[in-house]
């Protein structure tokens, strides 16, 4: 009988933490700290990016749907490379700004 019972209460908690984390919604926007860049007065978040991690500032515009970063000359990165023409990324981005070779 305190088998059942032991069993009756495990199943019971399973059940409960399935649910909760079910219920729990994804994010769906991402909050980051802007300051006004005085020499060109764009919008700017620097945030951890690149491998290996440095801090990274990017240019946020309002009106569109990208974040903007310069890249140095020769930056070399062993995870991030160029969307090219045609790709999905650029589909998406429905763009014409792409990577040609």
């Amino acid at each position: 009988m305190a088998h059942l019972a032991f069993l009756f209460l495990s199943l019971l908690s399973l059940s409960l933490t399935l649910l909760s984390q079910a219920a729990t919604p994804s994010p769906k926007a991402l909050v980051l700290p802007l300051h006004k860049d005085a020499a060109t007065n764009l919008l700017v978040a620097k945030i951890q990016g690149r491998t290996p991690l440095i801090p990274t500032s990017f240019v946020v515009d309002l009106t569109a749907r990208h974040l903007w970063a310069n890249c140095e000359t020769n930056y070399k990165s062993s995870t991030f490379g160029e969307p090219k023409c045609g790709s999905v990324q650029c589909k998406t981005a429905n763009t014409s700004y792409c990577h040609t070779c």
